[in-house]
This record gives C-alpha cells, structure tokens and sequence, in this order.
C-alpha cells in the first residue's frame, strides 16, 4: 500500500501527538465492542418500534374488517376476516368480540389462549410477545372489539442473528490488540534505537573531540617543549647583556625590548604548556580565599573604572591543591575576559562554595567551585562548542592569542578538577573552576628574601644536557653565580664522570634526554651519592617516578631563578 506525498506527512504526525501503545490499542478494542453492543441495542429497540407499529396497523385492519360481519352478526365473514391474519406466522392469537364480550371469532396456535371479554387490556409488551386491544367502532357506534397478540423474537434468536456479526467485532477487536500490541512495541524499540543511535553520536562526538583536542595537546605540548630549549640560551643571553650593561644605551633598549618579547614569549609557551597539560606545576594545598582576596584590587585595575568588581568568598573554605602562580594567571585571564565582553561596562562578581564532582569525567570526592561570572554578551552555542579550542578567539586582529580559556582548562584537568562554562547571548557568561580539596595543611610561605650575591667559589656543577646552546646557558649562570663547571652530553655520561669525579656539589640536569632521562639519572644519584644535590630542568611536566622533593627548574628560567634555587639547597 502506497501513500501519497501529501497524505503521509499528515499521517506521520498525527502519529507524533497520538502515540499507540499496547494500552491504547487495548482501550480502542474495548471501544469498538461497546459500540457494536450499543449498535445491537439500539438495533433492537428499534425492531421493537417497528414491531409495535405493524401490531398497531394489524389491529386496526382488523377492527376495520370486522366492523361489518359484527354490525349483521354474520359470524362466518367475521371469522374469514380473522382467518386471514394467519397467513403471518408471528401472530399467535386473534379475535373479534361482540359489544356484549362474547367471541365473534378467533384462533389461536402455538398454546396461545384468547382472553376471556372481561380480560382485555390495553397495549402490553410481554417477554415475547406484543399484545393489542381495539375497539371496533362504525359511524360512531361502538360494535365490539379485536384481540391480537403478536410474538417477538427470543433473545437466543437475536443472539443467533447477531452471532455472525459478533465473532466479526470480536475478531477486529482481538486483530486490534494484538497490532496495537506490536506497533506498541515497535516503536518503543525504536524509541530505544533512536535514543541509543542519539547517545553513540553524542559519544562519538565525544570521542572525536577528545581525540582532537588531545591530538592538539600532542602537537602544542612537543612545539613548546622545543620552544622552551630555545628561549632558554636566548633569555640568559638577554639576561646576561642588561645585567653587564653592555653597548651603548640604544642598544640597551634593543636589548630590553628583545627581552621583553622573550619574556611575552615565555608566557605564549606556559599557555601552550598549560593547554597540553604538560606544564611543570608546583602544586600544594593553599588557602583560595587569601589568595583570591589578594587579587581583588589587580582584578580592578585590570578591568577599569566601568566595570565593579566584587570578590565575595567565603571567610571559611577548605584548601584546594592548586599551583598559586598558575591560579593567579587563570582568574587574571578570567578577568581579562570578561572586561573584553563587556565593552559598555557591566559587573564581575567572584564567589567559591565547597561542592562535589560536576560530572562523570571528575573523581568523586570535594570540590571547592570558584565561579567567575561577568554581565557580557555572552557566547552563542557555536562560540561555546569552541571555546577552550587553543587559537579560537572572537577579538579582533592583535587583541587576543585564543589561549586563555584554553589555558585555564588545561590547567583545572592537570590539577585534578575541571572547568565548566555557562553562557548564552545576553546573560553574560558564568566559568566555574573545580578544584579538589587537599586534606594538607596549607603551608605558611615566607616573603622571599634578596638574593645572596654570588660566592667567590662555591663548587662545582655538573651540568648534564643534550642540547649544546641550553647546556651551554646554564653552564655560564653558574659560572657567575661562582661555580666551577663540567658539562656532560647525556645521562650515562654524567654517571662516567662522577664515577671518576666523585667531588661535585650540585648536579644540574635536564629531564628529557636520549637514554637515561633526567629523572632516572637523579633517582640513581639519590641511591650512590645521597648527599649530592640534583636540580631537574624541564620544560615538561612528565617526571613521572621522581619523589616531589627533588628540586626543580622550569624552563625557561633567568640567573636569579637559579641563584634562589641553589640558595634554598645550601
């Protein structure tokens, strides 16, 4: 069966707002029975109505006949008059009386009786029969009267002439069950089908994303890592000339503008890092309200005179475990943010409450929820789809690098938490940063002193990298710094060295390396020289196996970084 273009649209949607289901189909079958039962009902008043009238036209034919014989007492034509209704085989009696109630004429059959004169009665309906009395009246006298029962129909022969049509009814009724029944259940598998068919999309869309956005990291996380070995001689270089004053004072300003770029560069790299989830994090417990309580006022400034800026955080909060540097760079980026999505002005309120996992991909346990919320434009469903993509941005030309919100996300994921977004035209823009509650107590970290000025001679360093600019730069900070050094290509020839050359002070080495990676090499020193100081220098954060209390350089890093580290070990 074919259905036109036109009428199938129809079809399709009446079946949208009227859904079967095996109840339904239960409910019309139950329908269609009692409209067949009321049918047969109203089927046999009727044949009742029409019973009634044809007993009504009999007796009057018969009154009208029999006027005449009464009227000249010729008994003979009265009874041919009454002779002739049995040619209806559903008259079971009939008779014409006499003024005085004496029986003119009659007959009976099937054990039917007539009734005696003073028994007549008008119109009755009987179980089967219909029973008529009438006068029979000429020119206005009265002559006598008639008696006519009629039989109906038993009810088992009602329930035989509907018995055909019954089975009928039954069987489109049990025919409608049992299709309801099944197109029930064909459409709740394929309710099921399509929901399953929608969940593996969405899966699917899931899986490509992850695979993409963990593709991405791949390639940021291995562009920065070399990024990182070339800015570090570059920036010690850098370092070194302002330090020393070297070239006329326009060459100082060159000087200072490349290192300023070096520096803007560096950070372009933490944010790659931090994308990638590869950034060196010094993760401990801290205490967020302090630490978002202090930036208050920079988040003000930051943001200008049109927007307020309330920071409202609760004055009891469990620690977190987080970065602290990197916590300030994410709400900075955060701010930064909101301020370019509120060109006209508007508000950014910061707030944090103790909570638990935001969905399946966080571990269970306690958050603490910092919510950055600003009255922007807010972001479109294809802006939010992208919105922590690296280099995704909807600023102008030179007004953004794409990386914040990337950045922060990175960040929340290698820290153990998450970050969600909440946004749509015209409501501004919610970011909730989940950071798991750290069961340490946060430390009490003291004010940075000066720097103590390099010793005259302080030792001597093992300097152990396989890239000759990099190992080279550090060799010449701990030159000024006062060391005497000696430069090793790789791990394994680092351990030569100190198997023959056993008086080294400090070891400075890098993390990745052919072979023995940096790691290893301070693992193996910790167990034959325990009191040989090892420094990891890395611009990764993949130090997997290496104890948290080994020191550690990120790279790039300047002279005073070094300087502070080495002080911190004497």
């Amino acid at each position: 069966m074919t259905v036109t273009p036109r009428i199938q649209p129809l079809l399709e949607g009446w079946g949208r707002r009227l859904p079967i289901t095996a109840r339904s189909a239960v409910l019309v079958a139950a329908l269609v029975l009692l409209a067949s039962l009321g049918l047969a009902l109203r089927n046999e008043q009727l044949a009742e109505q029409a019973k009634l009238e044809q007993a009504h036209v009999q007796v009057r034919i018969l009154a009208g006949s029999v006027a005449a014989p009464l009227a000249f007492e010729d008994t003979r034509a009265a009874q041919d008059y009454v002779d002739a209704l049995r040619a209806d085989p559903m008259i079971a009696a009939a008779g014409a009386y006499r003024l005085d109630g004496t029986l003119a004429a009659g007959f009976t059959r099937a054990g039917a009786v007539l009734p005696r004169p003073n028994r007549l009665a008008p119109t009755v309906i009987l179980d089967n029969s219909v029973v008529i009395t009438a006068p029979v009246v000429e020119a206005g006298t009265r002559l006598g009267s008639v008696y006519l029962r009629m039989t109906v129909e038993s009810w088992d022969r009602r329930a035989l002439r509907y018995l055909g049509i019954g089975l009928v009814v039954l069987m489109v009724s049990l025919l409608t069950v049992v299709l309801g029944t099944a197109y029930a259940s064909i459409a709740e598998a394929n309710a099921r089908l399509e929901q399953e068919i929608e969940t593996r999309q969405k899966a699917e869309e899931a899986l490509v994303q992850s695979q993409k956005m963990e593709a991405m990291g791949q390639l940021t996380g291995g562009v920065a890592h070399d990024f990182n070995n070339l800015l570090t001689p570059i920036m010690a270089s850098l370092d070194m000339l302002q330090r020393r004053g070297i070239g006329t004072e326009r060459e100082q300003r060159m000087i200072g503008a490349a290192a300023q770029s070096a520096e803007r560069a560096r950070v372009l790299v933490q944010r790659l890092l931090a994308f990638a989830r590869r950034q060196p994090l010094q993760a401990r417990a801290i205490e967020l309200s302090d630490l978002v309580a202090g930036l208050g006022d920079l988040l003000a400034s930051t943001c200008g005179p049109q927007i307020r800026v309330v920071v409202d955080m609760p004055a009891i909060l469990p620690p977190v475990v987080a970065d602290p540097h990197q916590l300030e760079m994410a709400i900075l980026n955060l701010g930064v943010n909101a301020r370019d999505a509120m060109e006209t002005g508007g508000s950014l309120r910061v707030t944090a409450a103790v909570t638990g996992p935001a969905g399946d991909d966080m571990a269970p346990g306690r958050y603490v929820r910092l919510d950055v919320a600003d009255t922007g434009s807010g972001m479109d469903a294809a802006t939010l789809a992208r919105a922590i993509e690296p280099f995704f941005s909807t600023k102008g030309i030179g007004k953004g690098t794409g990386l914040g919100l990337s950045m922060v996300h990175g960040l929340m994921l290698q820290s153990g938490g998450a970050m969600r977004i909440d946004s749509a035209p015209g409501r501004g823009t919610v970011i909730s940063l989940y950071m798991p509650v750290s069961d340490e107590t946060p430390a009490v970290v003291a004010k940075p002193g000066e720097i103590a000025p390099p010793a005259a001679n302080a030792g001597t360093a093992l300097v152990v990298d396989d890239e000759d600019l990099v190992r080279a730069s550090i060799a010449d900070m701990l030159q000024e710094l006062g060391y005497r050094t000696v430069e090793a290509t790789s791990a394994a020839a680092a351990l030569e060295i100190i198997a023959t050359q056993p008086a080294f002070d400090v070891v400075v080495t890098d993390h990745l390396m052919p072979g023995i990676s940096g790691a290893e090499l301070a693992l193996r020193l910790r167990d034959s020289h325990p009191q040989l100081p090892v420094v990891i220098v890395s611009g990764y954060a993949e130090t997997e196996g290496l104890p948290t209390s080994v020191p550690r350089l990120t790279k790039p890093f300047r002279r005073d970084d070094m300087a502070a580290l080495l002080a911190d070990l004497a």
